[in-house]
C-alpha cells in the first residue's frame, strides 16, 4: 500500500488507539551483497506492507506495534 504522509499518520493513530502504551517497531528488509558486515546502507522505504499488534499476556510487558515497510 502506498500512502501519503497524512494517510500514514491516520493509520498510525488508529493503531495507537488500540494499544496506546505499546512499544513501536519499524521493520524493513534490505540486503547488499557487496557490502562488508560492518558497513550499513541507508534504505528508503515508501510502502506500508502490514501492521501487526502483538498483545502480551503479562501485565509487566508492553504490547508491540510492528510496522512492516517495503
Amino acid at each position: 500500500m502506498k500512502e501519503n504522509g497524512e494517510q500514514f499518520k491516520e493509520i498510525i493513530c488508529k493503531a495507537n488507539r488500540i494499544s496506546p502504551e505499546a512499544k513501536m517497531k519499524f521493520i524493513g528488509r534490505a540486503w547488499e551483497s557487496s557490502k562488508e558486515e560492518s558497513e550499513f546502507v541507508n534504505q528508503t522505504y515508501s510502502s506500508l506492507k502490514k501492521i501487526e499488534i502483538i498483545f502480551n499476556k503479562e501485565d509487566s510487558e508492553k504490547d508491540e506495534l510492528i510496522i512492516h515497510v517495503s
